[in-house]
C-alpha cells in the first residue's frame, strides 16, 4: 500500500512540475555606451538567473538590488563615482523584463598627482622624469585602465634601469565623490641597484675572445635591460647563429646579475639565387655564396655574380669584424664589372680596402680604392684607359620605424672622394655627393616621400673624368620620364642625343601616396633636376603616377611618367621593388 501511495505521489509531483512553464528573464540597460554596457553585463550576477526556469519575485528583488551595487562599481573604472540608478521590473507572458536607467553623473577629474621616489634611485637622472610615464594628467578623467598602465610603466622603468627589487610601497587613488575630484599617490622604492656579473657563452665554433666583444658592458657595470637587449639583438643579427637565448640570473644577496648566453651555430655556407626585372636594367639575375664563418675569429667571405642586359658584375668581399663586431669591420673588396652607358661599353676592375665604424649613430666608411677602367668616349667614340687611386670617406645615417615597410623615417648619406695625377691616377679631381630621403605618413592612409641628391666635382672639366666618376640623371630612382642615365645629353655628329654626364648633380622628387585597398595603393609624383656640365644645362621635369603593391620586402611600384620640359618625348614606364628608405 505504501509503495502504491509513494508511486502516486511521485507521479503527481512530476506532473505538477512539468505543468510549470519555464520563466525567462531579459535585462535592459539604458544610459551608457556599448563598451560600458558590455563591462557591466560581464560583472552582473543577475545575468546568471536567465538559466533559472523558476524565478521567484523575492529572489529577483534581491538580485536587482545587488545589480544596482554592481553597476555602481562597474562605472568607476570609467571615472563615474556618483551615479543615480533606477530599476523597473515587469512580468508578461512568463517573461521578466528588468530595465535599469543609469544617470552616470559627473566624471571624476584628476586634481593632484603625487609620485615620489625613495631609495638609491632617487638620484638616478634617468628616473628624474618618471612622473611623465603616468598617462593620466591633472584635469583628465580618472580612468582605472590608464592608472594601472601608469603604475606598471613606473615600476618597469625602475627595473629597466637596474633596480630589480623595486616596488610600489604606496599606490592609491583618493576620490572625493562630493566634489568629483581625485588624488593619485604613488611611492616608488627602488631598493638597491644591481650590477652586471660575469657573462658566459655556450660552446660555439667562434672563440670566446671574439664573442666577448659583443657585450657593450663590462662586469661590474650598473645593470640595464637595454644593454641586455642590445646584446641579444647584436648576436641575432650577426648571422653566425641559428638560435640565441640570453638569460639573466639576479643574485639578491650580492646584487650581481650573471648573464648566460646559449648559442647554436648557423651552417657555415649559404647560397643565394635571385632573379628580377627593372625598367632601367631589364631582366637580371644573381648568384651568391656566403661563408659565414671562415675561422673562429668570425671572418666572413662573400662572393656574388650579377647579370643583366645592362651590366655584368663579379664581386668578392673578405670581412674582418672590428672591436665592436655589430657595427665595426674591415673589408677587402674586389670587383670586376662590364657596364653600358647608352651603348658605350665600360670595363672596370676595382680593389678596395675599407673600414666601417659607427660614430654617434652614423656609419662611417673610409678607405682606399684602386680602379682600372677602359671605356669608349661619347661623341668622339675614342677608346680611353684610366687608373685611379681613390681615397674616400662616407657617412650614412638611417632611422625608420620598420626595416622593409617603413611608414616614417629618414636616411642621409654624404660621400667625399678624390684623386691626384701625381699619385698613381690619370686625372685629378675632388668630388662630394649628398643624398637624403624623407618618408612620413599622415591620416587617412596618405604618405609622402621626398628625395634630394646633390653633387659637385672640381675641377668642372667633366669630359676628363672617367665615365664611372661622372654624374648622370634619369631613370627609376632619379628623374622619371627620362631614360636611365640619359641626362645630360649632347648632340653628336649624327644629330643624335648622347648622354655625356656632368660635373654637378641636382635631383629632387616629391611623391604622394594613398592606400586604397590594402595592399594596393596609388601614387603621384613630380621629379626635377639634371646632371649639369655648366649653367647652360636646363632643369628637367618629369611628372606621373601609378599603382603600388605592398609586400613584406617593400612595395612593388609601377609608374608611368612623361617629361614636361621636352614635349617631344613620350611616356615611359618605370618599375621598382624594395624599401623606400
Amino acid at each position: 500500500m505504501r509503495k502504491l501511495l509513494l508511486c502516486c505521489l511521485i507521479t503527481l509531483t512530476s506532473n505538477t512540475v512539468s505543468a510549470i512553464e519555464p520563466v525567462s528573464l531579459s535585462v535592459k540597460i539604458n544610459g551608457v555606451s556599448e563598451d560600458i554596457e558590455k563591462h557591466i553585463r560581464s560583472d552582473m550576477s543577475l545575468q546568471h538567473l536567465r538559466s533559472d526556469p523558476a524565478i521567484s519575485e523575492s529572489v529577483l528583488e534581491y538580485y536587482i538590488e545587488r545589480a544596482i551595487q554592481e553597476i555602481t562599481v562597474s562605472l568607476q573604472p570609467y571615472g563615474f563615482y556618483n551615479p543615480h540608478i533606477t530599476a523597473r521590473k515587469s512580468f508578461k507572458k512568463n517573461r521578466w523584463l528588468i530595465s535599469f536607467s543609469v544617470d552616470k553623473g559627473p566624471v571624476v577629474q584628476i586634481e593632484t598627482i603625487d609620485i615620489q621616489i625613495e631609495g638609491p634611485g632617487l638620484y638616478n637622472p634617468n628616473l628624474s622624469n618618471i612622473a611623465k610615464l603616468m598617462p593620466l594628467k591633472i584635469g583628465n578623467t580618472l580612468l582605472h585602465e590608464e592608472y594601472e598602465a601608469g603604475k606598471k610603466a613606473i615600476l618597469n622603468a625602475a627595473i629597466y634601469e637596474g633596480y630589480l627589487a623595486a616596488e610600489l610601497t604606496t599606490h592609491r587613488v583618493e576620490v572625493d565623490t562630493q566634489r568629483s575630484k581625485a588624488k593619485i599617490i604613488i611611492v616608488l622604492n627602488t631598493s638597491n641597484l644591481y650590477y652586471f656579473g660575469h657573462t658566459t657563452f655556450s660552446d660555439s665554433l667562434l672563440n670566446n675572445t671574439f664573442l666577448n666583444r659583443y657585450p657593450t658592458y663590462e662586469e661590474g657595470d650598473p645593470f640595464t635591460a637595454q644593454k641586455l637587449l642590445n646584446l641579444e639583438d647584436a648576436l641575432r643579427n650577426s648571422d653566425y647563429f641559428s638560435t640565441v637565448r640570453v638569460d639573466s640570473q639576479p643574485n639578491h644577496e650580492t646584487y650581481q646579475v650573471p648573464i648566460s648566453v646559449d648559442l647554436e651555430d648557423q651552417k657555415p655556407n649559404h647560397y643565394l639565387f635571385g632573379a628580377g626585372y627593372g625598367t632601367d636594367t631589364g631582366p637580371r639575375g644573381k648568384v651568391g655564396y656566403l661563408r659565414r664563418r671562415v675561422n673562429s675569429k668570425g671572418h666572413k667571405f662573400n662572393a656574388q655574380l650579377q647579370l643583366s642586359e645592362l651590366f655584368h658584375k663579379v664581386e668578392a668581399d673578405y670581412i674582418i669584424p672590428g672591436k665592436r663586431p655589430q657595427t665595426d669591420s674591415i673589408s677587402i673588396n674586389s670587383k670586376y664589372m662590364e657596364d653600358e652607358y647608352n651603348e658605350k661599353p665600360v670595363e672596370s676592375l676595382e680593389l678596395t680596402l675599407s673600414e666601417k665604424r659607427e660614430i654617434y649613430g652614423w656609419d662611417r666608411i673610409m678607405g682606399l680604392s684602386f680602379i682600372h677602367e677602359k671605356s669608349v668616349t661619347f661623341i668622339s667614340n675614342e677608346s680611353r684607359r684610366d687608373d685611379l687611386l681613390l681615397p674616400f670617406i662616407e657617412f650614412k645615417n638611417t632611422t625608420r620605424d620598420n626595416l622593409n615597410n617603413p611608414t616614417r623615417g629618414r636616411t642621409r648619406m654624404i660621400r667625399l672622394k678624390g684623386a691626384h695625377d701625381d699619385l698613381a691616377s690619370s686625372v685629378s679631381f675632388a668630388q662630394i655627393y649628398f643624398q637624403e630621403r624623407w618618408l612620413h605618413s599622415f591620416a587617412y592612409d596618405f604618405k609622402t616621400l621626398f628625395r634630394l641628391e646633390l653633387g659637385a666635382t672640381l675641377p668642372r672639366t667633366y669630359d676628363k673624368l672617367p665615365l664611372s666618376q661622372r654624374f648622370f640623371a634619369g631613370g627609376d630612382t632619379s628623374i622619371r620620364g627620362f631614360g636611365y642615365r640619359s641626362l645630360p645629353a649632347e648632340i653628336d655628329k649624327d644629330d643624335e642625343r648622347q648622354p655625356v654626364g656632368g660635373s654637378y648633380l641636382f635631383v629632387t622628387s616629391l611623391e604622394l601616396g594613398k592606400m586604397i585597398y590594402k595592399p594596393f595603393g596609388i601614387h603621384s609624383f613630380i621629379d626635377m633636376g639634371n646632371a649639369f656640365r655648366s649653367s647652360k644645362d636646363e632643369v628637367q621635369i618629369g611628372i606621373g603616377g601609378g599603382i603600388n603593391y605592398d609586400t613584406k620586402l617593400g612595395p612593388i611600384k609601377f609608374s608611368i611618367a612623361k617629361p614636361i620640359t621636352n614635349a617631344a618625348q613620350s611616356w615611359r614606364i618605370h618599375a621598382t621593388f624594395g624599401p623606400e628608405l
